[in-house]
């Protein structure tokens, strides 16, 4: 199943979410007209986060997202596909126009010894990531049990770093 997640943050009340899917990945992009017309300048006076979790790679649907946004999260992994898919990612986003000082690197499973550095993610993709959420076995417990790890397990060293990037992106947008 292929999904687009859209969660829509208010400071006065608790998170609302619409999930927008398709039954098959092919046709994940029929969803495309339902994102579009929700415009930022429509949400912005009654929200104060719109957050989309978008498929990989660039389809209509993704580069319709990338339009409306004003921060993109790449996540990358210690492996060298995702790496070099991510430093791809990078690129698209600046042929897009899209701003550097906009785009918040993560690396996901940091801290695996899997025989990459952190010397060699930075030369991947030419810059730190902003986060680095480490593995944890607790996540994929978490999301089996269909929770979300901050409310799984709060005080874990994933949950940590998710907030922490949480707190970066409320301060950038203030």
């Amino acid at each position: 199943m292929c999904a687009l997640m859209v969660s829509i943050w208010s400071s006065s009340s608790r998170a609302s979410s619409a999930w927008w899917s398709s039954k098959r990945p092919v046709s994940a992009h029929t969803s495309r007209g339902r994102l579009t017309r929700m415009r930022p300048r429509t949400l912005r006076p009654i929200v104060d986060y719109v957050v989309v979790d978008t498929p990989p790679g660039f389809t209509p649907l993704v580069i319709a997202t990338i339009d409306l946004a004003t921060t993109v999260c790449s996540v990358g992994m210690l492996d060298i596909l995702s790496l070099t898919d991510t430093r791809l990612g990078l690129d698209a986003l600046e042929l897009m126009g899209f701003p550097s000082d906009h785009i918040k690197l993560i690396l996901n499973r940091a801290g695996s010894s899997v025989g990459v550095s952190d010397e060699e993610v930075v030369g991947f993709w030419g810059r730190e990531p902003v986060i680095r959420v480490p593995s944890d076995r607790e996540i994929v417990r978490a999301v089996n049990a269909g929770t979300p790890i901050l409310i799984a397990k709060p005080h874990c060293e994933a949950s940590k770093a998710l907030r922490k990037l949480a707190q970066q992106l409320a301060q950038d947008n203030s």
